[in-house]
């Protein structure tokens, strides 16, 4: 089962990049669906950070892949910056709970 936190990140991401709305609004938007306040602060910790840091996410992606990542389904290429962000930046999230 994928945590509400991180599925919250993932759509706020989908949403952004799909030019649907912008980072505040779709932060707003998920976490008024999220009811923990840990679930709350990781999914705006995650999406922030995967926005910040998304072209070091995408060039670290870029050298650990077959294909470039503009050539992903865009779904997918959301899904390995959220894992890549987690695994490289959050310090108190266990590799285990990224997967």
């Amino acid at each position: 089962m994928i945590a509400p936190a991180r599925v919250a990140a993932f759509d706020v991401l989908r949403d952004v990049l799909a030019g649907r709305t912008d980072l505040p609004t779709a932060l707003a938007r998920a976490r008024s669906r999220l009811r923990d306040d840990r679930d709350k602060s990781l999914a705006t910790e995650i999406a922030t950070g995967v926005e910040r840091w998304r072209a070091a996410l995408d060039y670290l992606l870029a050298a650990a892949a077959i294909l470039q990542i503009d050539r992903l389904d865009p779904e997918i290429a959301t899904i390995l910056r959220l894992g890549a962000y987690q695994l490289l930046y959050l310090t108190r999230v266990p590799a285990a709970a990224v997967a």
